[in-house]
């Protein structure tokens, strides 16, 4: 589908940066991380585990911050990719126009007109 409209391609693109998981290595460990910046998994290497746990704890940091930062990448571009399609930026700008209109304003009809004098039990509006 998405040889025959780039648009499809470009959502397709978007799916899977939402959903793929980001995995950053180093000899010392590997974090996966989830689109949303959640830790799926850490797997520590056997040069990791000689580590102390303050050098541990700063390659996992600097992992997880690498890994999010692609992630984060995929998805900017994905949406990018699709905000520049001529066909959504024009849809874009017409519901931007309709939002920046003045509200119309509509007349009321007989019946609320007669509502409005049964609520304040008046007849015409001389009385």
């Amino acid at each position: 589908m998405s040889g025959i409209d780039p648009l499809a391609g470009n959502i397709e693109q978007l799916q899977t940066a939402l959903a793929r998981p980001v995995t950053a290595v180093s000899a010392e460990a590997a974090i996966d991380v989830g689109p949303d910046g959640g830790l799926l998994a850490i797997r520590i290497t056997d040069h990791g585990r000689r580590l102390d746990p303050d050098s541990l704890a700063e390659v996992i940091v600097r992992l997880h911050a690498s890994a999010l930062t692609e992630a984060r990448r995929a998805i900017a571009d994905a949406v990018a990719r699709l905000e520049a399609d001529p066909r959504l930026r024009a849809r874009r700008e017409q519901l931007t126009d309709a939002l920046q209109q003045p509200p119309s304003r509509r007349a009321a009809t007989r019946e609320e007109d007669d509502e409005t004098d049964r609520y304040y039990q008046r007849q015409s509006w001389l009385e």
